[in-house]
């Protein structure tokens, strides 16, 4: 079942956190630490949902398996495009050992059915490209690459 989740959730969302948190730190030991405290991740959530992030969580048997952590993104029209809103799904996270039974879409599709009375035409996410996983997700929810990004490290601990 998808339901909306508060500050009273934090401590329930903190694991998931955690492990999207290590697949990052795996991949790019450079970039990201493992050093954060639950009480760090805690107030991270916390300070989302004081600018006004939804968080939808997919629970079952009173366990949160996942969540979908969206912000809306307001962009004022310029020489070259429209204004647009759109939801940036900043974060998607499903337990690991309920990856792959739909749990990651049913949440994209709770955003989508949120769309409406979030004045939001669309969504958009990022991934990094080590995460095939999120880049499967997102491609079966019927999104499509619309902007590539690259980065270059520079100086002492970073890969050349």
């Amino acid at each position: 079942m998808i339901i909306k989740l508060d500050h009273n959730a934090i401590p329930r969302l903190v694991p998931l956190l955690r492990s999207v948190q290590a697949v990052h730190c795996h991949a790019r030991p450079h970039q990201f630490h493992d050093g954060a405290t639950d009480s760090a991740f805690a107030a991270f959530f916390a300070d989302r949902l004081e600018q006004g992030a939804l968080i939808l969580g997919f629970e079952r048997d009173n366990a949160l398996l996942g969540y979908a952590l969206v912000q809306v993104q307001d962009r004022a029209a310029d020489a070259f495009r429209h204004a647009e809103r759109l939801a940036l799904i900043d974060q998607i996270s499903v337990a690991e050992a309920h990856r792959g039974k739909g749990i990651g879409t049913a949440l994209i599709r709770a955003v989508e059915a949120r769309l409406p009375e979030l004045g939001c035409t669309g969504w958009t996410a990022l991934y990094w490209t080590f995460n095939a996983a999120s880049a499967r997700l997102f491609t079966r929810a019927g999104a499509e690459r619309a902007v590539v990004r690259v980065s270059k490290a520079l100086g002492p601990g970073h890969p050349s």
